[in-house]
């Protein structure tokens, strides 16, 4: 087999390739998706989508990043070996096999599809002014409430000139 080459199977079984080097995981990824998740299967290959668009190298880096917080390791330690501007990817884990499926199978869960475990689970809603609702209207504890005596005293001083 040459390097960088992913044989195609139609099952469901995640196909690994263990090398001196680490191990080669074959992944099928959608960028530019709505959420970051990993998704299954697919012909043997670990199907995942990102969020980051398929340009210059920003899909690239965020498949990296999401694969070193899923399976502990460095993003540097990862290798993109081959499909850098595909769809179907080949990278390089620094992992025995066993690990990378233990490590895996926690992240996609019973159910075979997931969001990774280090996905944020809910984003905040933004309320007045941009602050979060969780902080209120008015959390700045060294800010005193206006109770109008500036404006008595600018009242003052104007109907005294």
């Amino acid at each position: 087999m040459k390097t960088g080459t992913v044989p195609k199977r139609e099952s469901g079984e995640l196909e690994l390739t263990e090398t001196p080097a680490g191990t080669r995981l074959a992944l099928r990824v959608k960028a530019g998706a709505r959420k970051i998740a990993f998704l299954g299967v697919h012909d043997g290959a670990l199907k995942l989508s990102v969020t980051a668009p398929p340009e210059r190298g920003k899909a690239n880096r965020s498949v990296l990043k999401l694969l070193a917080r899923t399976l502990d390791v460095g993003r540097d330690e990862i290798q993109l070996i081959a499909g850098q501007d595909r769809q179907d990817k080949t990278v390089l884990v620094p992992l025995p096999s066993r690990k990378i499926l233990a490590l895996l199978a926690e992240a996609i869960g019973p159910a075979g599809r997931g969001e990774p475990r280090t996905a944020p689970r809910r984003k905040l809603a933004r309320g007045v002014r941009g602050r979060t609702r969780s902080q209120g209207p008015r959390d700045q504890p060294d800010r005193k409430p206006d109770t109008g005596e500036r404006h008595e005293r600018e009242d003052e001083e104007r109907a005294a000139d």
